[in-house]
C-alpha cells in the first residue's frame, strides 16, 4: 500500500459518522505518525470515546488525492535567436 493509499484509507475510516473506537484510533494513530499524516491527526476530535474528523476536511483532502497531477510548465521565453527554420540546417 502506498503512502497515498494509506492516507486515503485513514481519511475514509475517520470520516465515519459513528467514529472509531479508542483502540482502533490508537492503532491508526501509530500508522499515521509513521506515514507523516500529522495534518490528519491534528483534525481528530472525540466524543464519548469515539474518534473522528470533520467531513469537510476529509472530503477536501480526498479531492486533493484524486486530483490529476499536472506537469509544471515553464513560462520562461525560449531564446530562438540562433534557431534556424531552414530544414536543410539539421
Amino acid at each position: 500500500m502506498t503512502k497515498q493509499d494509506f492516507r486515503e484509507l485513514a481519511l475514509l475510516v475517520l470520516d465515519s459518522e459513528d467514529g472509531i473506537s479508542e483502540f482502533a484510533y490508537d492503532k491508526l494513530f501509530d500508522l499515521m505518525k509513521e506515514n507523516g499524516d500529522d495534518d490528519i491527526i491534528a483534525q481528530v476530535d472525540s466524543t464519548n470515546g469515539k474518534f473522528y474528523i470533520g467531513e469537510d476536511f476529509a472530503e477536501q483532502e480526498i479531492k486533493k488525492l484524486k486530483a490529476p497531477i499536472v506537469p509544471e510548465v515553464s513560462l520562461n521565453p525560449i531564446d530562438v535567436s540562433e534557431v534556424s527554420l531552414n530544414p536543410l540546417d539539421i
